[in-house]
């Protein structure tokens, strides 16, 4: 949302507040009315467009701001959107619908909120919640395998950790990197076995655990900058932890086929493979979320 628009960009919305004006002078209705009064618009649509409605608003700049920042509160978005735009005599279907979208987009805030909780809570050894799961991402990547040494041991560098101690590889991504990875060792355990069978050749090695760390790392970057909002819109907490993991899972799927098909010599081709793989995936996601 930060920095300065293309200049393709700046005239599709300069095009844009133009007929923006024309309808509403023809129609006699703002923007945020129509989009509220139009009955057939499900809640996630109707949601993605009030925001990038909002978004381009200069009058309803500030509301906007206050409702992806801080402690969005709905019910005062709401009414401070009602002020500006004269809607104090809108039907009781649309002032439910515009209740609904707000909170949508404030929901969506706190969820990002609460992600980047996860991400700056250290791994602890100490923790014995901790401790289980990374013990049920060992037995998931290797179908049980007895690990030598037990919790310090060279053996972690089968799952592609680095040292002897897991810990000390989770210091980037927090608790949020060991749920990621868990999850996508339990909900896709097969492709988990195959790609660390795939890297069992020495060309193709990388070290895949922290390969996940750093899928992690990316994908709260995208989530930081909203590009996964539409996705998540009118879920419960849980769904919507659910649906970031999903697509934290098919981008981690997706780099290893860029990084099988580039054919790789040595583990020295893997920083510009996953760069351009991770990139591949901001454009995408970006270019789905955008309001243009």
């Amino acid at each position: 949302m930060g920095g300065q628009r293309p200049w393709w960009e700046q005239i599709v919305l300069i095009a844009w507040r133009f007929m923006k004006q024309f309808v509403h002078i023809v129609t006699g209705k703002s923007e945020v009315e129509r989009i509220v009064l139009l009955e057939h618009v499900g809640g996630v649509e109707g949601t993605r467009r009030l925001r990038h409605s909002l978004e381009r608003s200069k009058k309803l700049d500030g509301v906007f701001k206050t409702m992806i920042t801080g402690n969005p509160q709905t019910s005062s978005a709401v009414e401070e959107i009602k002020r500006i735009k004269a809607l104090s005599q809108i039907n009781e279907e649309g002032a439910q619908r515009l209740s609904t979208y707000v909170g949508n987009i404030c929901d969506v805030t706190r969820f990002i909120q609460d992600v980047e909780r996860l991400q700056s809570e250290p791994y602890s050894s100490e923790n014995p919640a901790h401790e289980a799961k990374l013990e049920e991402l060992w037995n998931l990547a290797t179908d049980s395998r007895p690990r030598e040494g037990g919790r310090i041991s060279r053996e972690w560098n089968r799952i592609g950790f680095q040292g002897k101690d897991p810990a000390s590889d989770f210091r980037g991504g927090g608790v949020h990197a060991l749920n990621q990875l868990l999850y996508f060792s339990s909900t896709r355990t097969g492709a988990v076995r195959q790609q660390l069978e795939d890297l069992g050749n020495a060309e193709k090695w990388h070290p895949w655990a922290c390969t996940g760390i750093n899928i992690t790392s990316h994908v709260t970057s995208m989530v930081k900058d909203r590009l996964f909002d539409n996705q998540l819109y009118g879920l419960d907490r849980e769904t919507q932890f659910q649906r970031l993991n999903e697509i934290y899972s098919d981008i981690f799927e997706s780099f290893h086929v860029d990084w099988i098909q580039s054919n790789p010599k040595t583990v020295m081709d893997f920083p510009p493979v996953f760069k351009k793989s991770v990139e591949q995936a901001r454009r995408q996601y970006k270019e789905s979320s955008s309001p243009i």
